[in-house]
């Protein structure tokens, strides 16, 4: 739903801090910090859309999410057809 509203926010043109600020207004201010905020708007505006990616997780040194080869790949194999 996060990441949704910043998708939002990104579309409707706002620049980052008033999206921030926007979602600070619905929600309590500690849903997301401002450096999770702006990495979501940064990668939307980039054309990256995927709600479905993963942050990589530092602690464990692992990451859930695609890299950027694999996500070029995707999209490649998607121009091609084979999807």
């Amino acid at each position: 739903m996060i990441r949704s509203f910043i998708l939002y926010e990104f579309l409707q043109k706002r620049k980052i801090n008033e999206g921030f600020h926007n979602l600070c207004e619905i929600v309590s201010n500690d849903v997301i910090g401002f450096d999770e905020f702006q990495f979501w708007f940064t990668r939307f505006s980039e054309g990256k859309q995927d709600l479905d990616f993963q942050i990589y997780n530092e602690a464990s040194g692992q990451t859930d999410r695609r890299t950027e080869i694999e996500e070029e790949e995707e999209e490649e194999e998607m121009s091609l057809g084979v999807w």
